[in-house]
């Protein structure tokens, strides 16, 4: 349990002082690879050594090795890390393994009694009662796709996710218009259908996560789902990267993000688009867990690439090294809502710069980064990538 899942990184520990993962600055020309100016939101917005990778491995190392009193400070150290990977993406001593260490320090202040954070905890009461993180009844999932006639059942699933269902409807509606016009006849699960849990798996309440994920997989096996698609960034690599490991076994179907399962037929023209295209100067926002998370970052921006009237654009940080929205796998939208906040503004800041319109691949993104630029006033239009393809499709 805890921090002993990981004591093959806690052992050799963090004693390298490299600052790959909390430095600030041009790029270290000793650095296996490159990084952006600005690496650890967090540490932005506090400014104290103790809220960047470096500074949270040594507190784990500390409450691991050395037994460390676990107090408020350590707690919210640990629970402001906004899981953006960007750490497991250069820290080259525990590659791919930083923030897997938070996590279970998370676990650890859990197991003591002593977390997670109250807003967090309500969270999680919601999730283990209701199935959703709002507190609504499980029901009302399913009212995003009234009249739209889809099965319960059927070779290819449609999991829409909390954020979809009850705040952006109009992403669930356009995936379904992708889908069947791509040919496929999406199911879904409606009521059935119950939160990834990434909220309780990213706070320590792990029991949460688990029963969620049992539910889950239960329902998409008697769905009879061969391939299940998701339009959430977080709910995506859940399933396919987190559950494995909660349930001890593979999941018995295919999984795939929209924009993996639409790039091919984009390519081999198998998606038609509408002859007034409208003229947008477009930059993509990588999703944390779509891209440094699943490593999936051409097929998005294939896909915008070839719906007509569009130029795509780059932001200084994106790819492996774009910055956060913010959000934080929920946990830091939910304890910490001015880090979130703040994160999300300086991204929008950033993509002002560069484009008229932001795209991303993730509810959750495009709800950080749409509040931001309301907040702001700062005119960028904020779209998720498949209401832009939607949008753009021919119409039958």
């Amino acid at each position: 349990m805890g921090l002993a899942n990981v004591k093959e990184q806690l052992v050799p520990g963090c004693h390298y002082g490299c600052t790959y993962c909390a430095g600030r600055g041009p790029d270290n020309p000793f650095s296996p690879q490159p990084s952006a100016i600005k690496r650890c939101p967090p540490l932005e917005y506090y400014r104290f050594e103790s809220f960047s990778p470096r500074g949270r491995f040594w507190l784990a190392m500390g409450e691991y090795l050395h037994k460390q009193r676990i107090d408020d400070s350590v707690i919210k150290s640990m629970y402001t890390c906004v899981n953006c990977k960007t750490c497991d993406e250069l820290c080259f001593v525990h590659t791919g393994k930083v923030t897997e260490v938070f996590r279970e320090m998370r676990k650890e202040i859990v197991d003591q009694g002593l977390g997670p954070p109250p807003a967090c905890r309500k969270v999680d009461a919601s999730l283990a009662s209701k199935h959703n993180p709002f507190g609504s009844p499980p029901e009302n999932r399913r009212k995003w796709a009234a009249g739209l006639d889809l099965p319960q059942t059927g070779d290819t699933l449609y999991f829409a996710g909390c954020h979809t269902a009850w705040r952006n409807p109009e992403i669930g509606k356009s995936v379904v218009n992708i889908l069947r016009a791509a040919g496929a006849s999406p199911a879904y699960l409606a009521e059935t259908e119950r939160c990834c849990g990434t909220h309780a798996y990213w706070d320590g309440q792990e029991d949460v996560a688990l029963d969620l994920a049992k539910h889950n997989i239960q329902a998409m096996k008697a769905s009879g789902a061969k391939t299940v698609i998701f339009s959430c960034a977080q709910c995506y690599r859940t399933f396919k990267h987190d559950y494995p490991k909660l349930l001890g076994e593979e999941l018995p179907f295919e999984t795939a993000h929209l924009a993996e399962f639409v790039a091919p037929l984009v390519a081999e023209g198998a998606i038609s688009f509408n002859d007034k295209p409208q003229t947008k100067r477009v930059a993509f926002h990588d999703p944390c867990q779509l891209g440094r998370g699943m490593g999936v970052y051409e097929d998005p921006r294939a896909v915008l690439r070839a719906i007509p009237g569009i130029e795509l654009v780059e932001m200084e940080r994106h790819s492996q090294n774009a910055a956060c929205c913010g959000d934080g796998c929920q946990v830091v939208t939910t304890a910490y809502p001015d880090l979130a906040r703040a994160t999300a503004r300086d991204r929008v800041e950033e993509a002002k710069s560069a484009a008229e319109v932001l795209v991303t691949a993730c509810p959750n993104c495009y709800e950080a980064l749409s509040r931001a630029a309301r907040t702001q006033k700062s005119g960028m239009q904020v779209i998720d990538m498949a209401t832009l393809l939607s949008e753009a499709l021919t119409k039958g």
